[in-house]
C-alpha cells in the first residue's frame, strides 16, 4: 500500500498543486479572452490603439486640449487614432510598447476605419436598460481571426501571460510570508480563479503589467528585508524602474520601499548598509523610469502629464 501513497503524494504536491493552478488559470483567462467580444472591456478600445499607434512608428503619443481649429492652427501635427486613445494616451508606455512588438508583424492599416462604434451604446450605467454593446461586431471578428480581431487577440494574450506571471510570483511571495505551502497555494488559486482577475487578465490593459510588476516588488522588497544585498537592491530598483514606466501608480512603491528600509535599518542599526542599498534603487528606478516623467514635465508642465 505504499506504492499509492507515494503516488498521492507526488501527484498532490505543492509543485504539481501549483502546476495545475496555472494550467487552470492560463485555461480560463484564455477562455474569457476568445469569447469577450473586442473592445468590451474596460477602456480597451483606448489601450489597444495606443499599441497600434506605437507599432505604427508615431512615436509616443502627445496630449492636446483639442480646440476645434484645424491641427496646423493648433501648432502640432496630425496623429492617427488621437480621438481614439483619448486620455489612454497620457499612460507611461512600457505595456503599450510590448503589445506594439507583438502586432507590429501584423496588418493594422486599417484598424481605425474597421471599428464602429455603437450610436446606441448606454454605459457606464449597469442597472440602466440599454445597449451594453461599445462596438458593433459583425462576422469579421469571427475565428479563424485576422486583421484588426486577430491585433486584439494577439494583445490580449499578452495580458493572459502578464496575469500567469502574477499568480507564480504572488505564490512566491505567499511562501515567503505564510507559515505553511498550503496556505500559499491557496493564496495562489484565491487570484487566479478569481473571476475579475481572469476578465482584466483577458483584456488589453497596462493594469495587467502594472499588478506583476506590483507583485515583483513585493516579493523582492521582502527578500531585500531579509537581507539587503547588492544584488537585491539592484534587482528591486530594475523592477521598481519598469512599474514606473507601466503607471503612474507605480510612484506609491517609492515611499513603501523607503519604509521597509528605514525600518529596518532602525531596528538593526545598519543605517549605512540600508541607506545605501536605498540610494541604489532609487537611483536605478530613475534611470529607468524618470526619463518619462521628465518628458511629461517639458510637454506639460506637471510630471504627472
Amino acid at each position: 500500500m505504499q506504492f499509492p501513497r507515494r503516488a498521492l503524494a507526488y501527484l498532490f504536491s505543492s509543485r504539481h498543486l501549483l502546476g495545475l493552478i496555472l494550467a487552470g488559470y492560463f485555461l480560463l483567462a484564455f477562455a474569457y479572452s476568445a469569447s469577450i467580444p473586442i473592445f468590451e472591456a474596460p477602456d480597451e478600445l483606448q489601450h489597444f490603439f495606443y499599441a497600434v499607434h506605437l507599432a505604427e512608428g508615431w512615436g509616443l503619443p502627445v496630449m492636446q486640449v483639442e480646440t476645434g481649429r484645424p491641427w496646423h492652427e493648433e501648432g502640432f501635427p496630425p496623429r492617427p487614432y488621437r480621438d481614439i486613445w483619448a486620455q489612454e494616451g497620457g499612460q507611461a508606455p512600457l505595456y503599450y510598447a510590448l503589445a506594439a512588438l507583438l502586432i507590429v508583424p501584423l496588418d493594422t492599416s486599417r484598424a481605425e476605419e474597421a471599428v464602429r462604434l455603437n450610436p446606441h451604446a448606454n454605459l457606464g450605467e449597469p442597472l440602466t436598460a440599454g445597449n451594453k454593446n461599445r462596438v458593433v461586431h459583425g462576422p469579421d471578428e469571427a475565428w479563424p481571426w485576422r486583421g484588426l480581431a486577430l491585433a486584439v487577440h494577439v494583445a490580449r494574450l499578452l495580458s493572459v501571460l502578464l496575469g500567469l506571471a502574477t499568480v507564480y510570483l504572488a505564490y512566491r511571495l505567499a511562501v515567503l510570508l505564510l507559515p505553511r505551502r498550503d496556505m500559499a497555494l491557496a493564496a495562489a488559486a484565491f487570484i487566479a480563479f478569481n473571476p475579475q482577475f481572469i476578465f482584466l487578465s483577458a483584456a488589453v490593459s497596462n493594469d495587467n503589467l502594472i499588478i506583476l510588476l506590483a507583485t515583483a516588488t513585493l516579493y523582492l522588497l521582502v527578500e531585500f528585508g531579509r537581507g539587503p544585498t547588492w544584488t537585491r537592491a539592484l534587482a528591486l530598483g530594475i523592477i521598481t524602474g519598469l512599474a514606473l514606466l507601466s503607471k503612474m501608480s507605480a510612484l506609491n512603491l517609492l515611499p513603501l520601499i523607503a519604509l521597509v528600509a528605514l525600518l529596518h535599518a532602525w531596528r538593526t542599526r545598519s543605517w549605512r548598509l540600508y541607506m545605501s542599498r536605498l540610494l541604489l534603487i532609487v537611483l536605478i528606478a530613475f534611470l529607468l523610469g524618470g526619463w518619462w516623467y521628465l518628458r511629461n514635465l517639458r510637454l506639460y508642465g506637471d510630471p504627472l502629464g
